[in-house]
């Protein structure tokens, strides 16, 4: 999402928040609006996410802008004495938007009617533009926004940093160094080194029982490199509990050079998902299905799984399933569906029988 000037999307005024109709076709829309209205009445500004709501007349004022084509609309330009464009909502009472662009060139959803009474009213309301336009409070609240927006890619980023490293671990059984992005608010980067230690595979059968038994087959340590940073800080925050639920289970000790390192056993589950993500393809987009339990370990793409860490909103699996990929168990089996769409377990098996081998 871009955050120059002239090149952000669309943003509903908080009048215009409050003017939104309801979404009659969907609960979790209908929720998210009246969570909005709520956030912004209790004055809980750093937890106001309007970017990412979701109602007909903006995703229509989204379409238009993205593909540069939005309609004008004639009466209320002239009224208003700038370009005045209108943006439509076909569900239920069909309403209509008027969306104008600041100074700065953002657009802004400034008002909004149904649509038998929009043609009528919009150009005597775009008289007064002036009491329409954003104030200063919704530019510092749309400021305190896009910063958390920045901060959770950074972190996304971060999560797939660190799982694109581990995947490359397996792959070659040696200890891997990955750069951390850098902390968008201070600058600061950070770097890691992450080793696995492999245990022999248990017995003949090892295979066969993998989508049965997530027995661990290997350590996972990771040492920051450098001085501590809050790039580190967010990899303990945010991978370390997706790898290994169990806290008992993370030893941590500073080394002779100051690093900080970490150790703890992940289960072959986990080593299979992390794999499979790096080889997954991009997950279908859509409307979220229903959440069931998590009682498998589940395959997903990498860019869907580390937005859902980040987040903690559920994601689609390539067998279809929807979880959230936070979990406090890590002995969980293999999704058989995933495996059969997307076969990984062979692969995982081999590398860590390699990296078991050379290790004894």
């Amino acid at each position: 999402m871009n955050f120059e000037d002239g090149q952000r999307p669309p943003r509903p005024t908080i009048r215009a928040l409050r003017a939104l109709p309801d979404e009659p076709s969907s609960d979790a829309k209908r929720k998210r609006l009246d969570t909005a209205r709520k956030l912004i009445a209790a004055k809980k500004f750093d937890e106001v996410e309007l970017y990412d709501l979701e109602h007909s007349l903006l995703d229509d004022a989204r379409d238009r802008f993205r593909s540069g084509a939005p309609d004008q609309h004639r009466a209320a330009s002239k009224a208003a004495g700038r370009p005045v464009y209108e943006v439509r909502s076909r569900t239920g009472a069909a309403w209509r938007g008027a969306v104008v662009r600041d100074d700065q060139g953002d657009p802004w959803l400034v008002y909004v009617d149904r649509h038998d009474q929009f043609h009528n009213r919009v150009a005597d309301a775009l008289h007064d533009l002036d009491n329409l336009l954003p104030r200063s409070a919704e530019y510092k609240l749309r400021a305190r926004e896009e910063a958390a927006i920045r901060h959770r890619e950074w972190r996304r980023q971060i999560v797939e940093s660190v799982l694109t490293g581990l995947a490359e671990v397996l792959r070659t059984n040696t200890p891997q160094l990955v750069d951390l992005p850098a902390d968008p608010r201070t600058g600061d980067p950070g770097q890691l080194e992450l080793a696995l230690e492999h245990d022999s595979p248990r017995g003949t059968d090892s295979l066969a029982r993998t989508l049965e038994t997530t027995d661990s087959l290997a350590t996972l340590t990771i040492r920051s490199i450098g001085r501590d940073s809050k790039s580190f800080h967010t990899v303990v925050q945010e991978v370390v509990p997706l790898l290994q639920p169990d806290r008992e289970q993370i030893d941590a000790a500073y080394t002779r050079s100051g690093d900080l390192e970490l150790w703890f056993p992940v289960a072959q589950a986990k080593l299979a998902q992390v794999l499979a993500a790096t080889l997954a393809p991009a997950g279908p987009t859509g409307p979220e299905g229903q959440v069931g339990p998590l009682t498998q370990s589940h395959y997903v793409d990498k860019p869907t799984l580390t937005s859902g860490v980040v987040q903690g909103h559920a994601v689609r699996a390539v067998c279809g399933f929807w979880f959230v990929p936070i979990c406090e168990d890590d002995n969980l089996p293999i999704c058989p569906r995933c495996e059969q769409q997307l076969p990984v377990v062979r692969k995982v098996y081999e590398l860590i029988q390699a990296g078991g081998s050379q290790g004894h």
